[in-house]
């Protein structure tokens, strides 16, 4: 389905890629029965996956086990675009979304790749050793099967007042 406003739309994956890797959290989107189900989580990226890892047993697992399609929404450098009143306030952002079908990681190498994506991403370019996932510890894989981007960068009027970051 196309972007209502086109103009947002990042349209190369390399810029997809790069508001990706500026993301702290990742929302997941789970369907639980006929209401939606969604939590912020950490995330590691490879390029074409997700990864998240989660506690042995819980409403994600559940959720998961009788629907693995999901969703997911991100977004960064959030900040609000204030101006005399209210209904003429925006927001600047970039954000991605999408969805994708979540499995568990049960080879010990593939968990500790993706448990490496995760912590690589928050890590950046500091060093960090390997690490081993734990026992409790479950590794999930998202196959991205549709993602899209969109930045909101209006100019900041100056007789606004501010744009303060939310």
């Amino acid at each position: 389905m196309p972007m209502q406003r086109s103009e947002k739309e990042i349209v190369h994956r390399s810029e997809i890629d790069a508001v990706i890797d500026r993301c702290l959290i990742c929302h997941l989107a789970l369907a639980a029965d006929d209401a939606p189900y969604v939590i912020p989580v950490c995330f590691g990226y490879d390029g074409r996956h997700l990864y998240v890892h989660t506690a042995p047993e819980g409403r994600k697992i559940d959720l998961i086990r009788r629907n693995p399609q999901v969703a997911f929404a991100m977004e960064t450098d959030l900040r609000l675009l204030e101006a005399p009143t209210p209904c003429k306030w925006s927001f600047a952002f970039e954000s991605v979304a999408g969805q994708g079908r979540i499995e568990e990681l049960d080879d010990p190498i593939e968990k500790a790749a993706a448990l490496h994506h995760i912590v690589r991403h928050y890590a950046r370019e500091r060093h960090m050793p390997l690490v081993s996932p734990g026992p409790g510890l479950r590794i999930w894989r998202i196959h991205i099967e549709a993602i899209s981007g969109k930045r909101s960068q209006p100019l900041r009027n100056p007789k606004s007042g501010s744009d303060r970051s939310a």
